[in-house]
């Protein structure tokens, strides 16, 4: 195992500024708009990027910057991270894919090995890790992170849990002689969902192995040869999938990790059928984004795994982004992007976590 500092990332690039008429003295001073967007979150640690825009005369000045806050608050410069290539954060432990040079460099070499830089936001202990050619980073998980780890078996890929330490576990074959999944990891396990090819149809399976005790794959869902799914990231006991059957869309599904139980979005009449939604606490929740048919643009819904649903009784604003889940709560962005709020519930109070300067 290979571990390095890397040298703190924030991207900077200028451009001119076209119709503003008149050049401004030089020594004028620059007119700021700095945005907060939600990059990752888990139970207690939210990883936000900052972009500002700075004008001074014809020129516009673009800087993205990562930091991070924990349940306490607080603001934290989060270095040796590239703003631009989201990291992803589960328990303490922030993770990001790199390769050892830039593709901006004319000597990117796509084949060299895969490196995945950390960070512990809780000891603040950090490194770079090389993998091996066999393995390909699927995303952070509690104390390290996630990789594929295909040899060419018939038996199929496996799927590898690598700790800060250099340790890595063998969480075993997801998909029986497949290696066409992707795997998403939860705060107390990992998911993976199997995927279609040009010419190969996928299992249709959906399994989930929890971390601790040492569990084994369990099938949370068989859509059936043919269909794959996309799944968001899984909390402690749901995950929410966008399936498909041979190509076609089948619609979104709430599914329990630990029981049968299933909730389709498309079975309520009152539900948006283009609101794309995420698992947070043990429900589903999205943002209208439209106000066709049954939709309300901007209005958050809640689904639970008992088939209720919630509406909110405001519009969290026609812009801003989407839903994160993290900090035990509902992130989302302001109207204005100036700000990251968090909601116990869809009808909650905000509460401001985060706000740019």
């Amino acid at each position: 195992m290979v571990r390095r500092a890397v040298v703190a990332a924030v991207a900077v690039g200028a451009t001119v500024v076209s119709g503003l008429g008149a050049a401004a003295p030089a020594e004028a001073a620059s007119a700021k708009h700095p945005r907060v967007l939600p990059v990752s979150a888990s139970d207690d640690y939210l990883v936000y990027r900052q972009k500002t825009a700075s004008v001074a005369g014809l020129y516009l000045t673009k800087r993205s910057t990562l930091y991070w806050i924990g349940r306490s608050g607080g603001r934290h410069l989060l270095t040796d991270f590239d703003p631009e290539l989201f990291p992803t954060v589960q328990g303490s432990t922030v993770t990001q894919s790199a390769r050892p040079n830039s593709i901006f460099d004319p000597d990117h070499d796509p084949a060299l090995p895969e490196h995945v830089r950390w960070r512990d936001l809780r000891t603040g202990a950090h490194g770079t890790t090389e993998l091996p050619a066999s393995d390909d980073y699927a995303g952070a998980a509690p104390g390290g992170w996630v990789a594929k780890r295909d040899v060419g078996a018939a038996a199929g890929a496996h799927l590898v849990r690598w700790s800060t330490t250099g340790a890595v576990t063998d969480l075993g074959v997801p998909i029986p002689g497949s290696s066409l999944f992707t795997a998403s990891s939860g705060p107390k396990g990992v998911l993976v969902s199997a995927q279609n090819d040009v010419d190969v149809d996928s299992t249709g399976l959906i399994r989930y192995m929890p971390y601790a005790p040492p569990g084994r794959w369990r099938t949370v869902y068989a859509a059936g040869a043919g269909h794959d799914a996309t799944c968001g990231r899984p909390t402690s006991s749901v995950v929410v999938c966008d399936v498909h059957s041979h190509g076609k869309h089948s619609g979104e599904v709430l599914l329990s990790l630990t029981t049968s139980r299933r909730v389709w979005m498309s079975d309520h009449r009152t539900v948006c059928p283009t609101t794309a939604f995420v698992a947070v606490g043990s429900s589903a929740v999205g943002k209208d984004t439209t106000d066709l048919g049954p939709c309300v643009r901007s209005r958050l819904t809640k689904v639970g795994l008992t088939g209720k649903v919630t509406h909110s009784r405001v519009r969290w604003g026609l812009h801003g982004s989407g839903i994160t889940a993290g900090l035990g709560r509902i992130l989302l962005d302001s109207p204005d992007q100036r700000r990251i709020v968090r909601l116990a519930s869809v009808r909650s109070t905000p509460h401001t976590v985060v706000t740019a300067r």
